[in-house]
Formats: structure tokens, C-alpha cells, sequence
């Protein structure tokens, strides 16, 4: 844990603690995402397919996410969020919520600020453990070379370097 200038006691999230399940994360609850995911578009359309049991058809070039959303199994949970069902041997099923691609940037900035700067792959991991969206990777990369702490500590490339004056071998 860290202590501020306030001295009160400020605890550091780390993903291991997250992964382990010793930390709760943030923004996991299906009830808010619920209105979230009516205001987007795509999802009222995936909502809709679901509940009525079809599919878009062929012709329904404009639905092309839609169609990706329902082939990656979307359905709809008890509480009525938009959820892939995960389910693995031994372990429990979980609902991963799907968050729409205009809300994803956001969350992501989020966590990642969160949970003291990880990785790209420690994000994503996090990110894949309670959450779901298309086209990750991209706002993933996008999300970390953004940030300016973590851009600030990248590697130097080499032709910035610093020179020296030892004579040369």
C-alpha cells in the first residue's frame, strides 16, 4: 500500500491481485451496463435478434458487427445485459458483459490507469477475464501507447541515445 500526502492509506490494485480474485474490479455490474449498451446501436440491433430468435440476413450489409456479435455466442443474462457465456471444464461459468466499441477506448483508459499502468497483455488479460468487445487488441495498443506516463518510459530508440567519447575498438 502507498500513503499520500493526507496520510490516509491508499491501496495499489495490481492484475496479479484482480487475476487471483482478491481484488474486485470496477464497472462489473450488469445493471448499469444495461443502459449503456441500449445506447448503442449495434447492440439494440443484437438485442433485438436475440430476443426474437433470428439472425440478419444476407442482405443486411449494414449489420456486419451485428453479425459478428451474434457468431461470437452473445446472449442475454437473467438480468437482461448483453453477456458471452464462458464456460471452461473445472471451473465455474462466467458472463463476460460486452462493451460497445464506443464506450471501449474509455474503460480500458480506465482500468488502465487503474491498475498502475500494465502491459498491453495484462490488460487485455484483465480486460478478457469479466469483459468482452470486438476489435480489442487494436484498442488495447491504441490505449497504452496513449498513455503519456507509460510512453515517457519506453525505451529510447537508439539513435537518440547519448554518445560517448571512448575511442573506438
Amino acid at each position: 500500500f502507498l500513503k499520500d500526502s493526507m496520510d490516509s492509506v491508499v491501496y495499489a490494485v495490481s492484475v496479479s491481485d484482480v487475476l487471483e480474485g482478491k481484488v474486485q474490479l470496477p464497472f462489473i455490474g450488469k445493471r448499469a451496463w444495461i443502459e449503456i449498451q441500449e445506447e448503442c446501436p449495434d447492440l439494440r440491433h443484437v438485442f433485438k435478434f436475440i430476443q426474437n430468435g433470428t439472425t440478419p440476413g444476407k442482405k443486411g450489409r449494414n449489420l456486419r458487427v451485428v453479425k459478428r456479435y451474434i457468431s461470437n455466442k452473445v446472449v442475454i443474462s437473467p438480468e437482461g445485459a448483453l453477456v458471452v457465456r464462458e464456460i471452461e471444464p473445472f471451473r465455474p461459468t462466467t458472463d463476460r458483459i460486452v462493451v460497445p466499441q464506443n464506450v471501449l477506448h474509455g474503460i480500458l483508459t480506465v482500468l488502465h490507469i487503474k491498475l498502475n499502468h500494465p502491459s498491453s497483455h495484462q490488460l487485455t488479460k484483465v480486460f478478457n477475464r469479466f469483459f468482452y468487445a470486438l476489435y480489442l487488441e487494436k484498442a488495447v495498443n491504441m490505449c497504452t501507447k496513449s498513455c503519456h506516463p507509460c510512453a515517457s518510459l519506453r525505451n529510447v530508440p537508439k539513435a537518440l541515445r547519448e554518445e560517448s567519447t571512448d575511442a573506438p575498438p
